[in-house]
């Protein structure tokens, strides 16, 4: 199938069969196809605007990603990945980041450019820290670390408006206290009870 959306059959034909490159392409929906990298040539598929490589078994994000324009939605959680690359931050268009269950220990501050981002999911990582100005993605609802290693918040996160669904480790109670007033917090204590901050 080429156009629109793409399934593992139609990405491997592309790939490995050195088919034409479809630049109609804007879905590429992956997950659980036993996929090890993401080749550099992803950025000829200059239409997509959801990838989905989730259930995978992918190591490293190759820096051309950061030349898809047009992405506004990105699923790579349940992957082997350690870093997320400076270039990450030139998606730009980006409402939606999916990164759980990886083995991240640190996001680059280029990330601060994705200020389009309504959702962000870090959950089952390996950060100590979030990146310094988070703040300035005003447009954050739902934000999820836990089990993660972050022992404090960067103090930028209060500058986020609106209503916000934050979802942290139970070891942040003692650090300082959200304005409950636009921020909801989860403890992962109450997760039996409250909505999980996995979509």
């Amino acid at each position: 199938m080429f156009g629109g959306t793409w399934f593992s059959d139609s990405y491997d034909k592309w790939l490995k069969r050195g088919s034409p490159v479809d630049t109609t392409v804007t879905h590429l929906m992956l997950k659980s196809s036993g996929i090890t990298e993401i080749p550099p040539e992803i950025k000829n598929l200059q239409n997509l605007k959801v990838l989905v490589l989730s259930h995978n078994k992918i190591s490293t994000i190759p820096p051309e990603i950061g030349e898809l324009s047009k992405l506004l939605e990105i699923q790579l959680q349940h992957n082997h990945i350690m870093s997320v690359p400076p270039e990450f931050g030139n998606l730009r268009l980006l409402t939606q980041v999916y990164l759980d269950n990886n083995f991240i220990s640190e996001l680059p501050e280029e990330m601060e450019n994705l200020q389009g981002l309504t959702i962000l999911t870090l959950n089952d990582n390996q950060l100590t820290h979030l990146f310094s100005n988070i703040g300035k993605l005003r447009n954050l609802r739902h934000l999820c670390i836990q089990n993660n290693n972050i022992c404090a918040l960067p103090q930028s996160i209060y500058k986020i408006g609106g209503n916000m669904l934050f979802r942290l480790d139970s070891s942040l109670r003692s650090g300082p206290k959200p304005r409950t007033s636009w921020l909801t917090v989860y403890f992962d204590a109450e997760v039996d009870t409250k909505p999980a901050c996995h979509f």
